[in-house]
């Protein structure tokens, strides 16, 4: 009985190391959730699920698959009160795209990875304007998504260095950000 119980607690500690990315990525969703009001409410909260996509799907493709790109996503809807399914599938299409062009991404220096980040951080901002007013059957003024994805932008550099000690500490791979 014990052989069973201690390949019960590795298999366990296994699948607890090997979500860790999604674990942390969504702990820090839902705490970006919380109100707090520093600049007075003018300033909306960074999309962390877009950076998560974007990073994971050009450092570690295998660590965070889209099954994981997906439940957060999941986790996006159910905290904002968004339509199910919504930010999944722009999690899913940042995912996609970034994935597609990995090749680019590698090996490039901070600064071409964050304009490339802005780049599709851009996109997935009017790709989400789009789907919002499609959903809601109506012209939803582009100004707040705008100005989320630049602040997404912005947060961007103080983020990926987090995801990038975490992915240090889940593998070897020599990429640096």
């Amino acid at each position: 009985m014990s052989d069973l119980l201690q390949s019960v607690i590795i298999l366990l500690g296994r699948a607890l190391f090997v979500s860790m990315p999604f674990l942390a990525t969504a702990l820090a969703m839902v705490l970006s959730m919380v109100p707090v009001n520093l600049f007075g409410g003018w300033v909306p909260g960074p999309d962390l699920g877009i950076i998560a996509a974007f990073f994971w799907a050009v450092y570690a493709p295998a660590l965070f698959p889209p099954a994981a790109i997906f439940s957060l996503g999941i986790v996006q809807d159910f905290c904002s009160g968004g339509p199910f399914g919504f930010w999944a599938i722009i999690y899913l299409a940042v995912y996609g795209f970034t994935l597609s062009q990995r090749v680019f991404f590698i090996g490039r220096t901070v600064m071409g990875v964050w304009l490339g980040f802005v780049a599709v951080g851009g996109l997935a901002s009017i790709a989400t304007w789009l789907l919002a007013s499609t959903i809601y059957n109506r012209w939803i003024p582009p100004g707040e998504i705008f100005l989320q994805a630049a602040v997404t932008a912005i947060v961007f550099p103080l983020i990926a260095p987090l995801f990038m000690i975490l992915r240090r500490v889940m593998t070897t791979a020599p990429e640096r950000l």
